[in-house]
């Protein structure tokens, strides 16, 4: 059965339970009010990409945090674009509204700009002595012998192996090119070294002919 009341007037604003004034026929009314669902406005977030949700702060005082059985902090804000995330409402009144669970909110992603910084030294010349301008041309028992001065940690190498023993003099400043240790084509030198800090490396190619 349905009982309608007519002419009672409540005067509380906040969530509880009141007595209400009944009517003379009835001797009292308790009278429920739920919690009011609040009003909010989700943000909008700016992330780079590779970041996580974790990277990413609410405003101050917004009410809002990641909802983080749904989407945990580690969780990337993905590739550049428009993304969304579970994020949670939880008003200042806890006691008359409601926490608004399973809020989208949208993330703003951009590319993450690199910069790159190259640090050049144009000051020095790397110059190898012992190089005639028509190049490098042995055959027979001829030999050829490169040489490089001024410079630390030098290290040749030929054909891309590292040389070593007798093939190194002045301290492993030069190095000693024989045509009877290779076979009859073309060849490379490297030569790799530091001068004031800076590192230095220059390839020369020779040619051993039959």
């Amino acid at each position: 059965k349905v009982v309608t009341i007519t002419a009672i007037t409540l005067t509380g604003a906040a969530a509880g339970n009141y007595t209400a004034p009944a009517p003379e026929s009835i001797t009292g009314v308790t009278v429920d009010i739920s919690k009011a669902v609040p009003a909010y406005t989700a943000p909008t977030l700016t992330a780079l990409a590779g970041q996580t949700l974790a990277d990413l702060v609410f405003p101050t005082g917004s009410g809002f945090s990641w909802n983080t059985g749904k989407n945990p902090l580690d969780t990337p804000v993905g590739n550049a674009g428009s993304n969304s995330f579970i994020a949670t409402y939880t008003p200042t009144d806890t006691g008359n509204y409601l926490v608004v669970e399973n809020i989208s909110v949208g993330v703003a992603v951009t590319a993450k700009t690199l910069a790159i910084t190259v640090s050049l030294n144009l000051s020095h010349e790397l110059i190898l002595t012992g190089i005639p301008p028509d190049g490098i041309t042995l055959s027979g028992d001829e030999t050829a012998t490169i040489s490089a001065t001024g410079y630390t940690k030098v290290k040749w190498y030929v054909d891309g192996d590292e040389a070593a023993g007798e093939a190194l003099g002045d301290g492993g400043d030069s190095i000693t090119l024989k045509a009877t240790d290779y076979d009859a084509r073309r060849h490379q030198v490297l030569f790799r070294g530091v001068q004031d800090g800076s590192a230095y490396s220059k390839e020369i190619s020779f040619t051993v002919s039959e």
